[in-house]
């Protein structure tokens, strides 16, 4: 049995994720995010004595667009108030690695970008950026 969250504000703060329900089977349905909203995902798995275990690391972001979870799963971390996520995917038709970074991010703002880099890291494209306010 899993425990499925999901958060679309700050993932440091732990009041921020909200609990989508417990799921077996591998496979849990999430509703009602409109298309471009960024969303966090975690779980958890119950043990041999129901005991559950520690939150997922890494963290998958949803694909709205194709209703799932982005695969492969980023990976990366949240470390003085700036988030760094990496993953690999193809892109015309060649392997290029993803940055996802989350930073200046407070109660009443945050921003994310999405870059691309087609040298494994040594250069970056920024191709997508969102600032948000509250």
């Amino acid at each position: 049995m899993n425990e499925v969250q999901t958060c679309t504000g700050d993932p440091n703060l732990d009041a921020n994720w909200k609990t989508v329900g417990m799921f077996s089977g591998g496979k849990a349905t999430l509703n009602d995010f409109p298309p471009g909203t960024t969303v966090w995902v975690r779980d958890r798995t119950a043990g041999l004595r129901g005991i559950m275990g520690d939150w997922s690391v890494p963290v998958y972001l949803l694909d709205l667009d194709k209703g799932g979870l982005g695969l492969p799963p980023v990976v990366g971390e949240f470390k003085d108030n700036r988030g760094e996520f990496y993953d690999e995917e193809q892109y015309k038709g060649r392997a290029i690695l993803v940055r996802y970074v989350s930073l200046n991010i407070s109660p009443k703002s945050a921003r994310m970008e999405q870059s691309f880099s087609p040298d494994g890291g040594k250069t970056w494209e920024t191709n997508w950026i969102c600032e948000l306010t509250r």
